[in-house]
């Protein structure tokens, strides 16, 4: 009777262990997860202490780079700098006087024409 009860637990033990559930195809990698994008949080490359460009948009008649995954155009402000132009490949900033470009990581330009809206 014991080892009736005793292949029991065993056999609804190894179920249970068996039964997690399935991992999600669509959901990122957990290492995507932590970045500092996905937490909401500042981007900063680690060049003493300059903003990322993660991304700069081209169209007809406007620009705009995401910087520190922020949507800015030109002559807004970053922190203490000044967004002085938006080119394909990278950003310049005006800081104390110094003029500072700033290239795209992975360099991701789009350019889209005027059907689009853009």
């Amino acid at each position: 009777m014991i080892m009736k009860r005793l292949l029991w637990l065993i056999l609804i033990g190894s179920a249970a262990v068996q039964a997690q559930l399935p991992k999600d195809p669509t959901r990122p990698p957990p290492a995507q997860t932590n970045s500092p994008v996905a937490a909401g949080q500042d981007v900063q490359d680690s060049n003493a202490g300059m903003p990322a460009v993660t991304a700069i948009f081209i169209g007809p008649e406007r620009r705009y780079a995401i910087v520190g995954g922020k949507a800015l155009y030109q002559g807004e402000q970053f922190r203490d700098m000044e967004v002085l132009e938006i080119r394909a490949g990278s950003v310049l900033f005006r800081h104390n006087d110094n003029d500072i470009e700033v290239a795209l990581r992975q360099d991701k330009t789009l350019k889209k024409g005027k059907a689009n809206g853009f």
